[in-house]
């Protein structure tokens, strides 16, 4: 067990292969019709096939969307035309709890050679009782 009061002494990086969750929030859309936006949501997507949306909602609409991972034939996505917010916090938690998380160090994105002014915080264990 690593004492309460132990220091970083080193910043190590760790990459996963999983891929960042994706999500696209907004509060109105142009569509009148929720099928004409499910039909551009699919050929944006089908555009680019590398891409994958894990949700989608538009609020004044209620709407909520999803892209079912590892579709054949092209995106599949999964629709919803009530509760679009409820359900998209839902997905987005579930999806969010499924990817390892750890300190992230802003650096390498900005192509900054000195480590970052603020030093890496333990994380302290909580007892069980």
């Amino acid at each position: 067990m690593i004492p309460f009061a132990a220091t970083v002494l080193a910043q190590i990086e760790v990459m996963h292969k999983l891929a960042p969750r994706a999500f696209l929030f907004a509060y109105d859309a142009t569509w009148k019709k929720h099928g004409s936006f499910v039909n551009a949501l699919k050929t944006a997507l089908a555009k680019v096939p590398e891409a994958h949306v894990h949700g989608v909602v538009v609020l004044a609409k209620a709407w909520f969307s999803y892209q079912v991972a590892y579709a054949e034939n092209g995106p599949t996505l999964k629709n919803y035309t009530d509760n679009g917010l409820l359900r998209f916090v839902k997905h987005m938690i579930h999806n969010l709890a499924s990817v390892p998380m750890q300190q992230m160090s802003i650096d390498r994105y900005l192509n900054i050679e000195a480590p970052s002014n603020t030093p890496l915080q333990p994380t302290p264990q909580k007892r069980r009782g």
